[in-house]
C-alpha cells in the first residue's frame, strides 16, 4: 500500500519487484527515477528534467544511458507535453555528450552511441544535433545510411540552402 503512495506503481522496476523478478531492495533513487518515469508519461516537465538528469549520469550511482533518456523524451512527447519549455541548454548538453563518439580517429569513437544520444538532443529542439543526424544518416556512420532521413533531420536545421548541407545531401543521394 505504501508504494502506491509514491505515485509510481506501474514502472516497470516496480512491477519487477512486486512480482519477484526483482529482488533488488528499494532504494529512494529507484522509487525517484519510478516517478520521473511515470511523470514523463504524463507530460510533466519537472519529472523530465529529474529524469534527463539521470540518464546523462547526473545521479550518483547512475551511468550515463541514452537509450533511457531517449523512452523518457518519447514519453513526455507523445503525452503531449511540450519540450520547449525544457529549454535549449538540455538538448545541447546531451549533445555534447554525444559528440566525443563522433570522432574518426579517437578511442572514443562509437558513431553508433553518438546517434543515440543526438536523437534525444535533437528531439529536445538543439539544431546541431540535428545537423549532425542528418550527416550521420546520410553517411551511413552509425546507422543504415538513408538519404530521406538524413534530409529530414537536416530540414530542421533551418539552413538547408547551405553550401555545406546540400554537398551532404548530394553526397547521399549519388551514393544510393
Amino acid at each position: 500500500a505504501w508504494l502506491e503512495k509514491t505515485e509510481a506503481m506501474d514502472s516497470e522496476q516496480i512491477q519487477a519487484v512486486l512480482t519477484g523478478a526483482d529482488t533488488t531492495p528499494f532504494t529512494e533513487e529507484a522509487i525517484s527515477l519510478a516517478r520521473y518515469e511515470r511523470g514523463c508519461a504524463r507530460g510533466s516537465i519537472e519529472c523530465l528534467s529529474g529524469w534527463l538528469s539521470a540518464c546523462m549520469g547526473g545521479r550518483v550511482g547512475f551511468a550515463p544511458d541514452p537509450d533511457a533518456a531517449l523512452k523518457g523524451v518519447k514519453q513526455f512527447i507523445a503525452s503531449g507535453g511540450d519540450v520547449e519549455l525544457i529549454g535549449p541548454d538540455v538538448g545541447r548538453a546531451i549533445r555534447r555528450i554525444g559528440e566525443p563518439h563522433l570522432k574518426k580517429d579517437g578511442a572514443e569513437a562509437d558513431p553508433a552511441l553518438a546517434v543515440r544520444w543526438m536523437q534525444v538532443g535533437a528531439l529536445l529542439g538543439d539544431i546541431w544535433a540535428c545537423y549532425h543526424l542528418g550527416v550521420l544518416y546520410a553517411s551511413g556512420r552509425g546507422v543504415t545510411r538513408d538519404p530521406d532521413v538524413a534530409r529530414a533531420w537536416l530540414e530542421k536545421t533551418g539552413a538547408m540552402d547551405s553550401e555545406e548541407i546540400q554537398a551532404v545531401l548530394a553526397k547521399a543521394d549519388s551514393a544510393g
